[in-house]
């Protein structure tokens, strides 16, 4: 698989994101809904954690990574803290920047994508390097989708 199909795989899910997220607030991110799951806000950072996982799995090592994997990295109780939430705004400002990473990262490994590859995360054995990011993408629009569920949940209309 050429570079260019899983990046605009990641387009989509971010132009998605972003039109989902444009007339959310912060304090509405915020907002869990008790039979709905995590909050907007934590699936947004959790969007940019698997996205930082993915970077890190292909050689570039994003600096923001450590620092958003402790509050949005796991669903271990106590790790994350609404009010030491990112805001929306910053939030979609590294959707934006891990788009760009993304792409120049792909663009980068394109000749090892057909490469065998049982590093990255997402599925179970075997694949190659573009297997393993094509699963990124699939689970990161999972969660564009629950944004999109949760938007609904707030009172917000729907986008499609």
């Amino acid at each position: 698989m050429a570079a260019i199909n899983l990046i605009r795989q990641f387009q989509f899910n971010q132009m998605t994101l972003t039109r989902l997220l444009a007339d959310v607030t912060s304090d509405e991110s915020l907002r869990e809904i008790e039979t709905a799951g995590k909050s907007v806000n934590w699936i947004a950072g959790h969007i940019i954690v698997a996205r930082g996982k993915l970077l890190s799995a292909l050689g570039a090592e994003p600096s923001w990574y450590p620092a958003l994997m402790a509050m949005y990295g796991g669903q271990e109780a106590g790790k994350y803290s609404a009010d030491k939430a990112k805001s929306v705004s910053e939030l979609q400002t590294l959707i934006e920047e891990t788009l760009n990473s993304l792409t120049d990262t792909l663009t980068a490994v394109e000749t090892k994508l057909a490469d065998p590859c049982d590093v990255l995360p997402h599925v179970k054995s075997g694949g190659t390097v573009a297997d393993r990011v094509g699963a990124f993408a699939c689970h990161e629009a999972y969660h564009v989708g629950q944004i999109g569920l949760m938007r609904r949940l707030l009172g917000k209309p729907g986008l499609f």
